[in-house]
């Protein structure tokens, strides 16, 4: 396992709300609004901002299967990317999920 595969995994479960992504891209940019108006305590990686950035990018594709970002855990779970916290938000269930995670 690499140090960034290993990086990843602490910050998942160390961090109630996690999100991983890019500091140009506008998908990422959503996630985080939305996960912004039900908290300010989101733990944000630009991968564009760090050193490992492209290691992080591959250890969180292998995590998820997903090769896009953002990526978005919450209480440790993969939640998914932007439509899926969209999607969260619409139906009524996101605040209580972010809520839960920092209980």
């Amino acid at each position: 396992m690499s140090e960034a595969h290993k990086k990843v995994e602490n910050l998942i479960k160390e961090k109630p709300v996690l999100i991983v992504g890019m500091t140009w891209c506008p998908h990422c940019a959503e996630a985080e609004r939305t996960i912004g108006k039900v908290t300010k305590d989101a733990y944000e990686v630009d991968m564009d901002n760090e050193a490992d950035g492209d290691d992080i990018h591959q250890a969180a594709t292998e995590i998820t299967g997903q090769k896009t970002f953002p990526y978005v855990w919450i209480s440790g779970k993969f939640i998914g990317g932007a439509d899926a916290v969209q999607k969260l938000q619409n139906d009524g269930k996101l605040k209580d999920l972010v809520d839960s995670a920092f209980r």
